[in-house]
């Protein structure tokens, strides 16, 4: 039990006192903030295989690029589906494929959706962060997973930078 104000915490019949989860979050902070360097990206498993994958509240599924779906032993299944991006004309989805995921200590079967990628090998979507109970939080620069069977926080990259040199930030802490 947390001792607060009378405003910042909740008294239940009890009499025992309790914070507000929220508040606790904004109790977290960095030892020095880096600067925001461009999308964010973290290192998860697919059936067993790290992938780096970028982070994407905007999708609005999980994607994967064709030309990863060996590496992962991804069996497919057939698609009617289409897709649409900015500035582009509408294209049959490859396929779906679903497998297991795991982010973190996080891990569940998930669908992929198998189309064309330029730049990214792998897209966690809206479908991700609702299946995972996931937050976005770039200020601390991850994802909380708050999935009640395995909460926890992921340390995200910035940018395709890091991920391709393999670098990760010495000087960012949590306290």
């Amino acid at each position: 039990m947390i001792n607060q104000d009378a405003d910042d915490c909740e008294t239940s019949s009890a009499g025992q006192s309790w914070v507000n989860p929220l508040q606790l979050l904004n109790t977290i902070g960095v030892e020095r903030q880096q600067s925001y360097k461009g999308l964010m990206y973290v290192n998860i498993e697919v059936n067993g295989r790290a992938i780096q994958a970028m982070l994407d509240t905007g999708a609005t599924n999980n994607f994967v690029a064709q030309r990863e779906v060996d590496r992962l032993g991804l069996n497919l299944l057939e698609s009617t589906s289409r897709i649409k991006t900015v500035n582009s004309r509408a294209m049959p989805v490859r396929g779906v494929a679903e497998t297991t995921l795991k982010v973190g200590s996080w891990q569940d079967k998930c669908s992929l959706m198998v189309v064309p990628l330029d730049d990214f090998d792998l897209i966690l979507g809206v479908e991700f962060f609702v299946e995972a109970k996931a937050m976005l939080m770039p200020y601390l620069r991850g994802i909380l997973i708050g999935d009640k069977e395995s909460p926890c926080f992921v340390q995200a990259y910035w940018g395709t930078q890091d991920i391709k040199q393999g670098e990760r930030q010495k000087d960012y802490y949590l306290y």
